[in-house]
């Protein structure tokens, strides 16, 4: 792999969706492909495509469900001044917004 600007995400018409309960979002699948037109046999859906096939072949069905989550942070520095840019930048500090169920610092379960 050479890099980002090699690729190119084709999307699958197919798969799309309009996500339930946000009527104005969607969610489409895509496929991974160098510039030249060839599927990436890394591209994991490509891989698990593959997969299910095999599967099938044996008798199987794949059935699957997602998790989607998602993070709130604050951000506390964005180390963005010029005197500091290095190669590469370092990383903003972030916190959490909330601990949420998170065990505090400090207090391990037993």
């Amino acid at each position: 792999m050479t890099g980002q600007p090699d690729g190119v995400l084709v999307p699958d018409p197919r798969t799309f969706k309009v996500l339930p309960g946000l009527d104005r979002t969607g969610w489409i699948l895509s496929d991974l492909h160098y510039r030249s037109g060839e599927r990436v046999p890394f591209d994991t859906r490509r891989i698990l495509q593959e997969q299910v096939g095999r599967l099938a072949l044996d008798g199987y069905e794949f059935v699957l469900g997602i998790e989607l989550e998602f993070y709130l942070a604050r951000l506390d520095d964005p180390k963005l001044t010029w005197q500091d840019a290095g190669h590469p930048p370092e990383s903003p500090s972030v916190g959490p917004v909330a601990r949420g169920f998170s065990v505090p610092d400090g207090i391990q379960k037993r």
